[in-house]
């Protein structure tokens, strides 16, 4: 799915608070492609915390929402699924992409890598091309 001018990321969930995906400058969203690519049952639990979170405004649960230590970024988590993501000047809280991890912390380049899409993902929103 490409971002247009007018809607610059994918809305996943919407509520008290709204959950997006980052969108790149070429239009791609590396987290709604991850997402995309899980099985069906794993889609369905990301979606659910994704849910809950604009639901409610927060999920109290560490083991499934928390902020990636030392970092701007949270992250959400199912058994190995991360999804890296911060909350944006709008107020939106913005996925970045997604990781199957095996260790107990995320690797630094997949932080490195939640930062890129990050500054990339504003330049979209401010309109801006490279």
């Amino acid at each position: 799915m490409r971002a247009t001018e007018w809607e610059p990321e994918v809305v996943l969930a919407r509520g008290v608070r709204t959950v997006v995906c980052a969108t790149l400058p070429d239009g791609r969203s590396p987290a709604l492609e991850y997402l995309n690519g899980l099985d069906l049952d794993d889609r369905l639990k990301m979606k659910t915390l994704f849910d809950l979170l604009a639901g409610q405004g927060r999920i109290t649960n560490d083991e499934k929402f928390k902020r990636i230590k030392g970092t701007e970024f949270f992250e959400f988590k199912s058994f190995q699924l991360r999804f890296p993501c911060f909350w944006d000047s709008r107020g939106f809280l913005t996925l970045t992409h997604g990781v199957r991890k095996k260790q107990d912390e995320l690797p630094k380049s997949e932080i490195d890598r939640a930062h890129r899409i990050k500054e990339q993902h504003e330049q979209v929103l401010r309109g801006e091309r490279r």
